[in-house]
């Protein structure tokens, strides 16, 4: 009986790893087949529409990220704290708390963008309103994203983006059917009603929780206050973060053009996609256990779950790094662009940059698990005006090789950066003495 007993408990933490390595691998595969509607939606543009529309189109897909997060105002760094290992009540509170707060600063930008209309040509006044509309829409995906993740449903959240990314088939498909719709405003067209979509799947994913039992209480109006507060330094962080990645191809459009930029987003975005990988099958695993290790005082684990991610996403990166470097010669046979050929170097040496980037992103959710909000502040705004002031610097005197070289710096800056306050804070807490802490773990 007692062997019985022992071989049926001994079972479960197998069958545990095992439905964790399927989620994995399952992960895995939706990212996978998101990144070839992004692959052949790049290669799509660059060869039927043009290397200058994909430099508009990577220009508009970096001001809605960044935009999004300027709108967040950060909040969902606490509110995604507060809601691992929350009641379901207690989520569906925070959630609904985070769409007032959304909803406020969606009419506020709105207002304010809607101010430059008349500063516009009236042929390119279009865009603005596609701007706010994928905007709006793509934060909410994003944010919904980020709440099926704190709920540690990571195969849900990546379906999630899954949808968010293959609206690409649809605009390859169109275009191959219809060459007339080979423009860029189809390609906006399809980009709003894929993330349309992929944000009413992720309402279906959440629908379990309590919503309706939520909406009868009234808004928490003091944590939201203080959850401002509180995400402010991480926020400040978060747009040092997503400056540094998207400035580049500004500065290239300034000095290069937006041709040399379409190259620039063309490498940057298949490299890109090496990251998406990573994120779902290491860091999104990974960051939600640092999370719960750091809120039970259990160092050990934590220590052990920040050696195992270092290690896991160095090798995984590593390994698609190589193959996203032996791949990229046929891609540009097929995209057909003597320009990006002409360039296919900058890709090899981009790739180092994003790998140690990679690290840094580990480091990065470490010191954020820990909550370290200050040193995480003077970290990415310092990498921000690091970036800035390489970029400005090299593109002028290098070019497009100019953009990378920053890139790599900047990299390695916040690996140094964020490992020596990693390691401090091991060392303040080892003593006892945790200055600089801006709240204890929600």
């Amino acid at each position: 009986m007692s062997n019985g007993g022992s071989n049926a408990v001994t079972a479960m933490p197998g069958k545990s790893r095992i439905r964790e390595s399927a989620g994995v691998f399952l992960s895995l595969g939706l990212r996978g087949v998101a990144l070839l509607a992004k692959f052949g939606l790049l290669i799509y543009i660059s060869r039927y529409i043009g290397l200058a529309e994909l430099g508009v189109y990577g220009l508009i897909m970096a001001a809605t990220v960044v935009g999004g997060k300027v709108m967040s105002l950060g909040l969902y760094f606490v509110a995604n704290r507060d809601m691992v290992g929350s009641a379901p009540l207690r989520q569906a509170a925070i959630l609904r708390d985070q769409q007032i707060v959304y909803f406020l600063t969606y009419a506020a930008t709105a207002a304010l963008l809607m101010c430059g209309w008349p500063l516009l040509a009236p042929e390119h006044r279009h865009y603005l309103v596609y701007f706010i509309v994928l905007l709006i829409i793509n934060h909410q995906v994003v944010e919904l994203f980020q709440a099926i993740i704190a709920l540690h449903r990571q195969l849900a959240a990546n379906f999630v983006m899954f949808l968010n990314s293959a609206w690409g088939f649809a605009v390859i498909a169109v275009g191959i059917l219809w060459p007339s719709f080979r423009t860029l405003e189809v390609v906006l067209d399809i980009w709003i009603i894929g993330t349309a979509l992929a944000g009413v799947v992720a309402l279906v994913i959440l629908s379990p929780l309590p919503f309706a039992q939520a909406l009868r209480v009234r808004p928490d109006w003091p944590w939201i206050g203080q959850s401002i507060r509180r995400s402010f330094p991480l926020y400040l962080a978060l747009l040092g973060q997503q400056g540094a990645m998207y400035v580049d191809r500004y500065v290239v459009t300034w000095f290069e053009g937006v041709e040399i930029a379409g190259v620039l987003v063309m490498f940057w975005s298949f490299g890109n996609a090496v990251q998406v990988l990573i994120q779902a099958g290491v860091l999104q695993t990974a960051y939600p256990k640092m999370i719960q290790h750091y809120k039970s005082n259990d160092e050990p684990a934590f220590w052990a779950q920040v050696r195992d991610l270092v290690t896991k996403i160095t090798a995984a990166g590593a390994f698609f790094c190589v193959i996203a470097a032996a791949a990229i010669l046929p891609v540009l046979e097929i995209v057909d662009r003597p320009l990006a050929r002409d360039y296919v170097g900058v890709f090899w040496f981009m790739l180092v940059a994003f790998l140690i980037k990679f690290v840094a992103d580990a480091l990065y959710y470490a010191l954020y698990a820990r909550h370290r909000d200050r040193e995480l502040v003077i970290a990415n705004v310092s990498g921000l005006v690091l970036s800035g002031l390489a970029n400005i610097a090299l593109v002028a005197l290098l070019g497009i090789w100019g953009a990378v070289a920053a890139q790599t710096i900047t990299a390695i800056y916040l690996v140094v950066m964020q490992a020596w306050y990693l390691r401090a804070t091991r060392t303040q807490h080892a003593s006892g003495a945790i200055p600089g802490d801006l709240g204890p773990p929600a």
